[in-house]
């Protein structure tokens, strides 16, 4: 349910809202991410997990190609020269607005593959595993540090590949894991908990602003970035628990497997749905929500398809 809002929540963060509504979102939502990824993260022989992960990276990648390709010639632009260039960058670095992203969120993906081979999914590897909690204490105090380290270190090539970004996602990687294995003590947490850490939550957003790990910005300093993630992972868990949401708990468990069918195809859905209505690309904050939604019901059903038909295509 908790992933189900996430990737809502993420759909109209790309659907450019109100720079208010996106800080709210960016607060926390790709680290939450990474933290319930821990949260549900079960051993896999690494070649399941490859297998599950760049199939449907490869299979939308190729929808989203002939998309460019079309949208090329009917709007009649200058074939670039670097196209395949433009279009093999983003599946493995950071390109600083260079490239044409055939896979919307694929850094996501990738450094998430890497936190499960790290940790597991690697049979020699997986001795590393009883060392996840120091090592994310590592990160956490490198990446705080970060400022003091010269700009031919900050700015080099090399520190802008996913594997080297997965630094910033091992801590909460490791933090879903932690509460994994300690839920109980996160249940026993009192409900006026909420009530304070909530407001705590929103001037924390404002004071740090986004989060953006593909971009490496983690607003005033990462420890912090941390701690507001942490809280707005903690809010999400309990918001996801109450009653109100137990009736569609069938609808939310389809998105929750179709993650990767919406990652994919959600920038897709949002250009054809703004072409469609004639929308400015600076959308509003309830046109935002709106395409939120409608691009989420036109996943739904496909999603639906793909879990009885192919569930490979979604990485299951």
């Amino acid at each position: 349910m908790s992933k189900t809002i996430l990737i809502f929540a993420m759909v109209v963060g790309h659907c450019n809202p109100y720079p208010w509504i996106r800080t709210l979102i960016y607060g926390c939502h790709m680290p939450a991410f990474f933290i319930i990824s821990g949260y549900l993260y079960k051993l896999h022989d690494w070649k399941k997990t490859t297998k599950s992960f760049f199939i449907p990276i490869f299979f939308f990648s190729l929808i989203n190609l002939m998309a460019v390709l079309i949208n090329i010639y009917t709007d009649e632009t200058p074939f670039p020269d670097d196209f395949l260039k433009k279009c093999l960058y983003p599946f493995f670095m950071f390109t600083y607005q260079y490239g044409i992203f055939l896979f919307p969120g694929v850094w996501f993906i990738m450094c998430l593959y890497f936190c499960r081979l790290l940790f597991g999914d690697i049979s020699f590897a997986s001795s590393i595993r009883k060392f996840i909690y120091p090592i994310a204490i590592v990160c956490i105090v490198f990446l705080s540090l970060r400022f003091l380290m010269p700009e031919s270190i900050l700015y080099h090539k090399l520190n802008s590949l996913y594997f080297v970004r997965t630094v910033a996602c091992i801590p909460f990687f490791a933090f879903g894991i932690w509460c994994k294995e300690h839920s109980d003590l996160l249940q026993k947490i009192p409900r006026f908990v909420v009530y304070i850490l909530f407001p705590v939550y929103i001037v924390g957003c404002f004071i740090n602003g986004g989060i953006d790990i593909w971009a490496e910005d983690y607003g005033v300093n990462y420890s912090f970035s941390f701690i507001i993630s942490v809280i707005g992972f903690w809010l999400l868990y309990r918001g996801a628990r109450l009653t109100i949401f137990s009736g569609a708990a069938s609808v939310f468990q389809i998105f929750s497997t179709g993650t990767f069918f919406v990652l994919g195809t959600h920038i897709l859905l949002r250009n054809v749905y703004w072409r469609w209505l004639g929308i400015d690309k600076i959308a509003n904050w309830y046109q935002a929500i709106l395409a939120g939604v409608v691009i989420m019901l036109l996943c739904y059903y496909p999603i639906k398809i793909l879990i009885k038909k192919c569930p490979i295509l979604i990485g299951k």
